[in-house]
C-alpha cells in the first residue's frame, strides 16, 4: 500500500465524518421540531381533530425519521426527502385548515417551522448530492478466471 492511498483513504474518511456530523445535527433540530409540533397542540389550541391529528401525526413522524436519520445519517440520506415532503405538508395543511383565520399564532408557528423543515431536508439532500455520496462506497471485488 503506498503512502499516498493511505493520506487519499484517511481524507476521504474525514470528509464523510464530517457529513455525517452535519447530517445529524441538521436531524436533531428536525427531531426537536418535530416534538414541538407533536406537543403544541397542548399550548396552541388547534381549530378542529383533524387539523390537531394531522399536526401531531406529522410530528411524531419527524420525530422518527429524524431519530432514524440522527443515528445512520449517510445511509438513510433518502429520508430527507420523506422530511421534506412532510414539512411542505405542515405549510399546506396550514392553508388547508384555514388556520390563517382560526388559529393565526398555530398557522405562522407551522408556516415557520415547515419551512425550516423543508430547508433542513433540501440543503441535507444537496450536501450529499455535492459530496459526491449518499453512501460510503466499496471498492468492487475483482475475480479473476
Amino acid at each position: 500500500m503506498t503512502e499516498r492511498s493511505t493520506i487519499g483513504g484517511s481524507a476521504r474518511k474525514a470528509r464523510l465524518h464530517g457529513l455525517a456530523h452535519d447530517l445529524r445535527a441538521r436531524s436533531v433540530a428536525v427531531v426537536l421540531i418535530g416534538a414541538w409540533l407533536a406537543l403544541s397542540p397542548l399550548v396552541l389550541p388547534l381549530a378542529g381533530p383533524v387539523a390537531l391529528w394531522s399536526q401531531v401525526g406529522v410530528g411524531v413522524a419527524l420525530v422518527a425519521l429524524g431519530g432514524i436519520r440522527t443515528a445512520r445519517p449517510l445511509q438513510t440520506a433518502a429520508l430527507g426527502l420523506v422530511n421534506a415532503a412532510l414539512g411542505v405538508w405542515v405549510i399546506v395543511s396550514s392553508f388547508a385548515f384555514h388556520l390563517q383565520e382560526s388559529a393565526p399564532r398555530v398557522w405562522v408557528n407551522n408556516f415557520f417551522l415547515g419551512c425550516v423543515v423543508v430547508l433542513l431536508a433540501v440543503s441535507g439532500a444537496a450536501t450529499c448530492s455535492f459530496a459526491g455520496t449518499v453512501l460510503p462506497t466499496r471498492r468492487p471485488r475483482h475475480t479473476h478466471w
